[in-house]
């Protein structure tokens, strides 16, 4: 009978099925959106809209706007996830904008984002920032060799993050040592000081995807982003190395399953457990 197996358990087939689910468990990760929204960032635009010019905001906050008609709907960047990206480029006015971003963050920033692009003829811009006064308030420049500009002055790290590849790009400044790190694919590639004690003013214009030289725009076609981004995140503290890495790992590994799933599993299991005590 059934119900009589379940209370004839020997503890060595019981012990068989916590096992069981512990290395069911332990072969999944948590969905990467998961992942990132654990983290708290402010602002997460996934860039998975079918349709429209609203960028969706997943904490609710800065929904944003797509303007000249981008690309929607292409594979994203996690094989895992049918969240779809947007591509840009094809023209020379294709990008998402927010303006104004009354909640920048000042003394700390993470920029976090997925980006696709084996081009080389622009200087790609994944993410511009302009306060009225200055243009390169925060401004990740060129995919050739992403180059940090932190209220005016630059620092390039002599990293290309368009080889065609879908690639994890993490760039974390605090205000309080100017310390300054860039992760590519879950890996730190290039560290520095840059602007210590330097503070980022607020209520400015956030654009994905090109360069703008005035608040809002002034936007030079030979630095838009011609390839695809997905999954951009903000974040108003620097995410840690194992947080980076645990995001980029999101993506390697099959999502964890629903509760219910592992339940019916571990069921199924002791039952054949129980049928080996017999």
């Amino acid at each position: 009978m059934p119900f009589q197996a379940f209370f004839s358990w020997k503890p060595w087939g019981i012990a068989l099925c916590y096992a069981m689910l512990f290395l069911i468990s332990d072969a999944y990760s948590l969905p990467y959106s998961q992942e990132v929204l654990s983290d708290n960032p402010i602002t997460y635009w996934r860039l998975g809209e079918s349709s429209g010019t609203t960028v969706v905001d997943q904490k609710g906050l800065n929904n944003a706007t797509y303007q000249g008609s981008p690309t929607l709907g292409i594979s994203g960047s996690n094989p895992y996830d049918t969240d779809t990206a947007a591509s840009f480029g094809s023209t020379n006015t294709q990008y998402v904008i927010k303006n104004p971003f009354n909640s920048f963050p000042g003394t700390a920033i993470t920029a976090e984002f997925w980006i696709k692009s084996s081009n080389t003829s622009t200087a790609g811009t994944p993410l511009s920032y302009a306060v009225t006064g200055m243009d390169n308030e925060f401004l990740l420049y060129d995919y050739n060799n992403l180059s940090f500009y932190i209220g005016g002055p630059a620092i390039s790290s002599g990293v290309a993050i368009n080889d065609g590849q879908w690639n994890h790009i993490v760039v974390t400044w605090r205000s309080s040592d100017g310390a300054l790190v860039m992760y590519k694919n879950g890996t730190a590639v290039f560290s520095i000081n840059h602007q210590a004690g330097y503070t980022i003013k607020s209520g400015g214009s956030l654009i994905l995807a090109q360069e703008q030289d005035g608040v809002g725009g002034s936007l030079d076609a030979g630095q838009r982003v011609i390839g695809a981004l997905d999954e951009v995140a903000i974040y108003n503290y620097t995410l840690s190395s194992d947080r980076v890495l645990s995001h980029y790992n999101a993506t390697m590994n099959v999502p964890e399953p629903s509760s219910i799933l592992l339940s019916i599993i571990a069921i199924l299991g002791s039952f054949w457990a129980v049928q080996k005590n017999r």
